[in-house]
């Protein structure tokens, strides 16, 4: 019974044997001593993959947002905006919290709009109004209200982005998604002036920050909202489509080579539009805590509020009026495509 056992086991150790000095031979044959580790090895680690290129280079978070402290002054009290939660926005008052700290710092309050008032009674109390990728329409008393508060000196922002899915909830069975549209057509369309039903990209790493989404998008004339910015990133970057006899006027378009993602168009894209004392970005990402210091997007929002807080009005001190040959800068005020 045990040769039964030790036989088949001598054999087995056997091979075993002879394997190991077999490869032993081999290894002592070629010369062979092996790799040490983290050395290259010729054709098996090509230069894209090592180490020291793997890293990309992105844009600086350097900065801070700076906002004037003798605008629009009330009794010596500093301006205000309000910053609408009443129409489903895609933003949580912790993402305005930078925006909101320095507008403290110099003077300035921001508060929250949740709608326990009518628009019209509210908006009595600001000098601006900053909209955040609303998902829902806008009553035609609040289009009023609005189109009121801006007639008598106030200011608006309208900041939103085209229709995209959006993470809903993810767990261990997976994740929900939903689509999230930008649902204040009916307000801007007044002005003659809609969001763009594509997002942007670029897949230049010279016109991205780190991301094809993350498109850059320059200033094409100079005004208030220019002042010291040469490149604002968007994270999720739409265009602004205008009717030729709005009389906006384009300020920022996106970078050469920028294209449609789903149409895969290039051509020049409005990226930001105003409209006297409206003004419309095609991305909401550019305020949020993880993008604000990228590029020149703290200069860019230093420079919104600063528009927000200048309207004219009984508590404030207007903009100066663009020279015209500033104005004569950019005659285009719709994006073309090739």
């Amino acid at each position: 019974m045990s040769d039964r056992i030790i036989k088949p086991l001598a054999v087995f150790i056997l091979v075993i044997v002879v394997i190991l000095a077999g490869t032993a031979l081999i290894g002592l044959l070629s010369g062979a001593s092996g790799t040490p580790d983290g050395q290259r090895i010729d054709g098996q680690s090509p230069s894209q993959f090592q180490a020291s290129n793997l890293n990309q280079d992105v844009d600086p978070e350097s900065g801070s947002i700076t906002i004037e402290s003798g605008i629009a002054t009330t009794n010596g009290n500093g301006g205000s905006i309000l910053v609408d939660l009443r129409h489903g926005n895609a933003v949580t008052q912790a993402e305005i919290e930078p925006i909101k700290s320095s507008m403290f710092s110099a003077g300035h309050s921001v508060e929250f709009d949740n709608g326990e008032d009518p628009l019209n009674e509210t908006l009595d109390e600001y000098d601006g109004y900053l909209i955040i990728q609303p998902t829902e329409g806008f009553s035609e008393s609040e289009r009023e209200a609005i189109d009121e508060f801006t007639a008598n000196g106030g200011r608006v922002a309208i900041l939103g982005e085209p229709t995209q899915p959006r993470v809903v909830s993810s767990g261990l069975f997976g994740t929900s998604t939903s689509l999230v549209s930008f649902g204040a057509e009916d307000l801007t369309d007044e002005y003659g002036v809609r969001i763009g039903p594509e997002l942007l990209y670029n897949t230049a790493d010279e016109a991205n920050d780190n991301g094809f989404k993350s498109i850059y998008t320059t200033p094409v004339r100079g005004n208030q909202l220019t002042e010291g910015v040469e490149t604002v990133t968007f994270d999720r970057g739409g265009y602004v489509l205008t009717r030729e006899n709005s009389g906006a006027t384009t300020v920022f378009t996106a970078v050469e080579g920028t294209q449609t993602l789903e149409t895969r168009r290039t051509g020049t894209y409005s990226t930001v539009v105003r409209n006297d004392d409206i003004v419309f970005v095609a991305d909401s990402t550019f305020i949020k805590p993880i993008e604000v210091y990228d590029a020149d997007n703290e200069v860019f929002i230093s420079n919104l509020m600063e528009f927000l807080l200048s309207g004219e009005d009984s508590r404030g001190v207007s903009e100066p009026a663009a020279s015209d040959a500033q104005s004569a800068q950019n005659e285009s005020t719709t994006p073309t495509q090739d």
